[in-house]
């Protein structure tokens, strides 16, 4: 019998988990950042409507240099965020992909061990046949009928495209003929 293939020997089982969880984590990360950004801008709205003397000047000047570097700092997580994102889709793709040759190494082994199974279960008949056929204390009908279904499994794999198949095509059906009028005389 055949070993069956397991899924951990195609695919190690959450190979691509390990790089999703992470950078999924790192997006939930730059959408917080995202969010204080926008907190901050809101805040510095409300500095710029109390500018009116120099101190509130110097305020929103500070407060404008923060915006400015805040502003650059979410334009660099924006790419960040838009290569994790492609970056999540081709490992998404790949897994996809994984799991698609996976199922079909998985159904081609399923054939093949099918084919094994058909091809052991016609030879443990063969075998049953030939240990019947050879056993001194089978009696003569049991023997008959072994013969018979020898006969029978031969014919099937003839080839009677050629005159040699189709001659012995004739000496079996003769041969099971015979057979089976012994079968039906002695019953």
């Amino acid at each position: 019998m055949s070993k069956r293939i397991e899924r951990n020997e195609i695919a190690e089982q959450g190979v691509l988990n390990n790089l999703l969880e992470p950078l999924k984590d790192l997006v939930d990360a730059l959408d917080l950042a995202d969010e204080k950004l926008q907190e901050f801008a809101t805040n510095v709205k409300k500095n710029v409507k109390s500018a009116d003397d120099a101190k509130g000047m110097r305020e929103l000047e500070d407060a404008t240099n923060r915006t400015n570097k805040a502003f650059q700092q979410k334009l660099e997580i924006d790419k960040q965020r838009e290569k994790l994102t492609k970056d999540i889709e081709k490992a998404e793709a790949k897994l996809v992909l994984m799991q698609e040759k996976e199922f079909e190494q998985l159904q081609d082994t399923t054939e093949e061990i099918s084919k094994q199974n058909k091809v052991k279960r016609e030879a443990r008949k063969a075998l049953a046949d030939e240990i019947i056929l050879n056993d001194k204390n089978a009696g003569t009908l049991e023997k008959l009928a072994a013969q018979n279904r020898v006969l029978r499994r031969e014919r099937e794999k003839l080839n009677l495209d050629t005159e040699e198949g189709a001659k012995r095509l004739k000496e079996i059906n003769q041969q099971l003929d015979a057979n089976n009028e012994a079968i039906n005389e002695n019953r």
